[in-house]
């Protein structure tokens, strides 16, 4: 019973010194701003830096194809299903019928 003791508080004290080391080499800073550049004190490189247009175009461009191939899916669905009876009811989950 004494060694589980032991051992246990050997093991709490050299977490609690494993979290004191590791606050010690930790540091952050927030910056709050309006969008999402770089504050004043941000070491950045501006060869490496990507325009936000450019970004933004890529983006949009990316929404228009997924929209593109969602519609393509959804078109093939429709045209596998063969009745056009029940065209309000759902196509990814077809009605129970027992």
């Amino acid at each position: 019973m004494d060694s589980k003791r032991i051992s246990f508080t050997t093991a709490i004290v050299s977490l609690a010194w494993l979290l004191i080391i590791s606050f010690q080499f930790t540091d952050a800073q927030v910056t709050f701003s309006r969008d999402w550049n770089a504050g004043k004190r941000s070491m950045s490189v501006p060869e490496c830096s990507i325009p936000l247009r450019s970004a933004t175009s890529v983006c949009q461009m990316l929404i228009n194809e997924m929209r593109a191939i969602t519609n393509c899916e959804l078109k093939s669905l429709l045209a596998g299903r063969g009745d056009d009876n029940e065209s309000n009811s759902d196509v990814f989950f077809p009605p129970r019928t027992g």
